[in-house]
């Protein structure tokens, strides 16, 4: 005997409702997408930002702690700091360059701290000072480092810069040179504030 067919609601997804639901989430992920790429992006030169202030205040520490200068200088796509208790030969003065000498008779240079630099974030200033590293002290042929000694202060004043994909531009900041305060701030197109910075927080691209 043949059975009839259930009449009512088919089970399964016609072709056109498949299309017509292919289609909404096509729109929902073309909006919704680059809102997040955006929130990852800024996130990720947030938390870089905020990590290299910290290795700057433990290279600041260490400098207390031992009585020797100490650096953090930027190689390439790397944060490296070290403490500098001499230079090239062991016999000479800390030159703020890493040369490790198990010889030496004072100790050796040897690092504090590294810390790589995210893909997608790039470590520059915004258009018209794009430098990575602005201020600090000129250890020779234009490099650049953050040299703290062992008071405590930063030998010369300065900032680390850097953005994302979005162009949100950061920077940490050591100042006053006594004190070498770090602080983190970010570009805003005419100046560099800090979060809440007269009751305001950061807008980001």
């Amino acid at each position: 005997m043949r059975r009839n067919r259930a009449s009512g609601p088919a089970a399964g997804f016609t072709l056109v409702e498949l299309l017509i639901t292919l289609v909404v989430l096509g729109v929902l992920l073309g909006f919704g997408l680059p809102a997040l790429m955006n929130l990852v992006s800024h996130r990720k030169v947030e938390s870089h930002a905020h990590n290299a202030g910290s290795m700057l205040q433990h290279a600041r520490f260490e400098a207390l702690k031992r009585g020797a200068p100490a650096v953090v200088a930027l190689e390439g796509r790397e944060l490296v700091a070290f403490a500098d208790v001499h230079g090239e030969l062991p016999t000479d003065p800390p030159d703020g360059f890493f040369t490790p000498d198990g010889s030496a008779p004072n100790g050796t240079d040897y690092v504090i701290g590294r810390q790589s630099v995210p893909n997608g974030v790039v470590m520059e200033g915004p258009p018209g000072d794009i430098a990575g590293v602005s201020g600090f002290t000129n250890v020779g042929s234009g490099e650049l480092r953050a040299i703290f000694d062992p008071d405590g202060s930063i030998r010369d004043t300065g900032a680390l810069r850097m953005h994302d994909r979005g162009g949100n531009f950061l920077e940490v900041r050591v100042e006053p040179q006594a004190t070498a305060r770090v602080e983190v701030r970010k570009w805003d197109g005419s100046a560099w504030r800090a979060q809440g910075e007269g009751g305001s927080t950061w807008d980001w691209n």
